[in-house]
């Protein structure tokens, strides 16, 4: 009896460790975004323009529950480490159907003490369909959206050139 008590165990732990081990994990840079799209929107706004960087591409934005709060504090300064952001970027400026998948995901992640942070933010680039990251480790999506606390840059203008860290919408 305590022979199939045992077996029973080591079983049920076994069963147990591969149904964690098949579990769907993030990519290559162990962010947790697998539900990002229940996440709040960071704009209404229809982002059906060209812009550099993300040429012609319709894109959605999201927020994860870190920064929403802090967005909704009506401050302007640094977003607190742990914000992620998420844009879905689709092919095309059109808005896509519900069925179409975006190619790829541009993610923010605010972690100012990690050694491929740029901006006090990690950039990074997962291509849908393979599921693979690509952390940018050079000031290129840094250096652009330094421009989004200044008066000039896309879409609202920022008129009052208040501090976004980064976030255009």
């Amino acid at each position: 009896m305590a022979r199939r008590i045992k077996l029973a165990l080591i079983i049920g732990a076994a069963a147990a460790f591969l149904a964690t081990g098949c579990a769907p994990k993030d990519a290559g840079s162990g962010l947790g975004v697998l539900d990002y799209s229940v996440w709040e929107k960071t704009t209404n706004v229809e982002l059906d323009f060209p812009i550099p960087g993300h040429e012609n591409h319709y894109r959605k934005i999201f927020i994860n529950k870190i920064g929403a709060e802090y967005r909704k504090t009506g401050e302007r300064g640094e977003y607190p480490d742990g914000t992620i952001v998420v844009k879905e970027i689709y092919e095309g400026l059109t808005d896509p159907k519900e069925d179409r998948k975006p190619v790829t995901l541009d993610i923010m992640a605010k972690d100012k003490k990690a050694p491929d942070s740029r901006g006090g933010w990690r950039w990074i680039v997962r291509d849908v369909p393979s599921g693979k990251d690509m952390v940018f480790k050079g000031d290129f999506c840094a250096a652009c959206h330094a421009e989004a606390s200044r008066p000039h840059p896309y879409g609202d203008r920022n008129p009052t050139a208040q501090n976004r860290d980064h976030l255009f919408y």
